[in-house]
């Protein structure tokens, strides 16, 4: 999901000079984050893109057959770690 989030979010609409995803799991619970830096967005206008951008993929993946989302899976994972410098090491 990487790809899919830096080309759409980053190259096509030019919200940020950094963004990206990444997977955590801490003490049990799964999470998946989202994250753009943006000197030329407002964080309202990021929240909503990003919540477009989450809608638009969900369909891509619900009308994915199961071979191509296996194969999209184990491509398009997004990193366990990012440089967190700007985000205060979160």
């Amino acid at each position: 999901m990487e790809e899919p989030i830096f080309d759409e979010l980053r190259t096509k609409q030019q919200l940020g000079y950094s963004v990206g995803c990444r997977k955590g799991d801490g003490n049990g619970t799964l999470s998946f984050t989202i994250f753009l830096q943006s000197d030329s967005h407002n964080g309202l206008t990021l929240v909503e893109r990003v919540q477009e951008f989450i809608k638009s993929f969900s369909v891509t993946l619900s009308t994915m057959d199961s071979t191509t989302f296996s194969e999209q899976g184990k491509e398009q994972c997004c990193t366990d770690s990012f440089s967190s410098s700007a985000f205060g090491g979160y």
